[in-house]
């Protein structure tokens, strides 16, 4: 569904679009290490390399801001990749309902979950402008969690 962040409870936004953008991307496939390079070219594919390489600093950095504490512990920012790493205190939907709409055999009380949790189009309402690899990889997964509720409605009978 649309695009919700709290920290400890509290409604918390990020600066812009393509900065909630890049979070989501990277809490989507935490403990993966993202070369900065593919970043830079996933939102800023259609800027020149030395602009797009100082706007992913410029976001990582307000992303870090933005999360404080939590943010020192999630993000891990090498010179040449990033990654963001799941905490026990950080909970992403998205990855809880891949993790139990996924799993083969699974019991019924876990598909019941994952279709609990499948509320929409993941990061409905997001407009990130002049975006297209980032809006192709949205595109795939918004498809892919889509397929594994109708997977998981159809298996609880509903």
């Amino acid at each position: 569904g649309p695009p919700s962040l709290r920290i400890a409870g509290q409604p918390t936004y990020m600066r812009s679009a393509k900065t909630l953008a890049l979070l989501a991307y990277l809490a989507f496939e935490p403990n993966t290490a993202h070369s900065r390079e593919k970043l830079a070219g996933l939102l800023w594919g259609e800027s020149p390399e030395a602009h797009a390489r100082l706007s992913l600093r410029q976001f990582l950095y307000s992303i870090r801001q933005t999360l404080g504490d939590l943010g020192v512990d999630c993000l891990t920012l090498k010179k040449r990749n990033v990654a963001f790493r799941l905490q026990p205190d950080v909970w992403v939907d998205a990855v809880e309902f891949m993790a139990l709409a996924t799993r083969e055999g699974e019991p019924p009380d876990a598909l019941r979950r994952a279709a609990h949790l499948y509320r929409g189009l993941l990061l409905e309402g997001l407009k990130v402008f002049d975006s297209p690899a980032f809006e192709d990889w949205l595109f795939l997964r918004r498809d892919a969690l889509k397929q594994h509720a109708l997977s998981a409605l159809v298996s609880l009978g509903l």
